[in-house]
């Protein structure tokens, strides 16, 4: 877990900062990466790495070997502007066949009035600083197909209408972990694309803002 979340600080927020060469495709030295004080003070080998990629549940983590030279990357959650989503992940379309049915993003209860007032806004109350995207899981909350996206103990899913914002010109993107991700309009994804929003401890609908209520 350690290493896990060393590497979740060099690869998705830190590389610049700590001297780390990062390509706009998001991956990073391998070579590099292990020499930041953050993994060396954990005296952790490759070996342990490897096994950290290949053994994380959420799939965070890329490896790829290119020329000799063995590269890693965040598979999603980035905060450095250097990475360019265009590079590191899949745009979706709107006449894409496998458009995903379900967009639905997790949250808490505690945030909803400030979202019913905000929208959803890219790196939540922490801002873009913080990630560079607002994200959603392509599944029903509960289904076992989600691997990211959404925080096991998230207890508010609200759902976008997905195609509607696309059509709008809204940009979207699936991350290798099939995270579903969005700037938003200037890191805002407004409350006119709401569906639906459901306490999942209750089960009950939550009532939508007055200006979604045509996307129902």
């Amino acid at each position: 877990m350690r290493i896990s979340k060393a590497l979740t600080q060099i690869l998705r927020h830190r590389a610049q900062s700590l001297g780390v060469h990062i390509r706009n495709d998001g991956f990073c030295s391998l070579q590099q990466v292990m020499q930041v004080r953050l993994l060396t003070e954990q005296q952790c080998c490759l070996d342990d790495v490897y096994r950290v990629v290949q053994d994380s549940d959420k799939q965070r983590f890329e490896l790829l070997e290119e020329r000799g030279v063995w590269l890693i990357r965040a598979t999603q959650g980035h905060s450095m502007k250097v990475v360019d989503d265009d590079h590191l992940l899949q745009r979706l379309e709107l006449n894409d066949p496998d458009l995903p049915e379900s967009c639905v993003h997790g949250t808490y209860r505690r945030n909803w009035e400030s979202i019913t007032s905000n929208g959803l806004l890219a790196g939540g109350p922490q801002g873009n600083t913080f990630r560079n995207h607002v994200h959603f899981a392509p599944f029903e909350p509960g289904d076992g197909r989600v691997i990211s996206g959404m925080r096991y103990d998230c207890d508010l899913a609200i759902w976008i209408n997905l195609r509607n914002a696309l059509q709008d010109g809204m940009p979207f993107y699936r991350s290798a972990n099939q995270v579903i991700l969005s700037p938003g309009f200037d890191g805002v994804i407004p409350t006119w694309y709401f569906t639906k929003a459901k306490d999942l401890r209750s089960g009950e609908s939550k009532d939508l803002p007055q200006q979604c209520l045509w996307s129902r």
